[in-house]
């Protein structure tokens, strides 16, 4: 008997709670705030990019973060390479509220990189560059992507003309080894597009600062004493042309 009662309480109780969720959407329309579930139709509260976006040698960190009525935000975070892989990392995550969004994302990222306030549609400019440059190298966008990017509804990227940096200086690709990087795969997907002088690269083999990028770089190469700034690696038999970290 007393299971009956728990299920009936139950059955109540879920009956109670659709007929509040009715009549909260009844009262947002009356209020001209359309209830979504989705957080790519809530408010856009503000974008982030690394400061040091211009420089191709760095990764580039990304923020997209939207606000529901209720005060909840939701962040979409990147982790662009300019230079050669796209959109090498992304996520989607809830806050309950702007302080927790703050300190759990906003504070956490900025510690590794300065990071500078942008508009939606540079942010969405700067990614589908990243990835469509990418993309015609061979490489996908991370999996996760696919949500994240949806936290950019409404964006007109074709509204910026700023132009975004793309590859090395020589205007060459340049893969620079992240700690996660599959070295053997991405420079066999670089060779067979370009050849093996047709992108430069930068191995470090002593491991990486907080982001792989910033100091500390090892050419996997010879030591001849020439001062071209050039060395050679040979991988599967090919011969590979490294360049100084500088």
């Amino acid at each position: 008997m007393a299971r009956t009662d728990a299920r009936e309480q139950k059955k109540l109780e879920k009956a109670a709670e659709r007929k509040a969720e009715k009549l909260a959407m009844k009262q947002a329309r009356f209020e001209g705030k359309p209830i979504s579930n989705s957080p790519s139709q809530w408010d856009v509260l503000e974008c982030w990019v690394s400061e040091s976006w211009q420089n191709t040698h760095d990764i580039c960190q990304v923020i997209v973060a939207r606000i529901s009525h209720k005060g909840e935000v939701a962040a979409a975070a990147f982790v662009v390479d300019l230079a050669c892989l796209g959109i090498k990392n992304a996520a989607a995550v809830r806050f309950p509220n702007i302080e927790r969004y703050r300190t759990g994302m906003v504070e956490s990222m900025s510690q590794m990189q300065q990071l500078v306030e942008v508009k939606l549609d540079f942010v969405a400019k700067l990614l589908r560059e990243a990835a469509n440059y990418a993309k015609n190298l061979g490489f996908s966008a991370h999996k996760d992507s696919v949500r994240a990017l949806t936290y950019l509804e409404g964006a007109n990227p074709d509204a910026v003309s700023q132009k975004i940096p793309l590859g090395g200086k020589d205007g060459k690709p340049i893969f620079i080894q992240g700690p996660h990087d599959n070295v053997e795969r991405i420079m066999a997907q670089l060779t067979q597009k370009l050849g093996s002088d047709g992108f430069n690269f930068i191995l470090n083999m002593q491991g990486m600062g907080s982001l792989g990028f910033d100091s500390g770089f090892t050419l996997f190469g010879d030591d001849d004493d020439d001062d071209d700034g050039d060395d050679t690696i040979i991988i599967d038999g090919i011969e590979y042309k490294t360049i100084d970290a500088e």
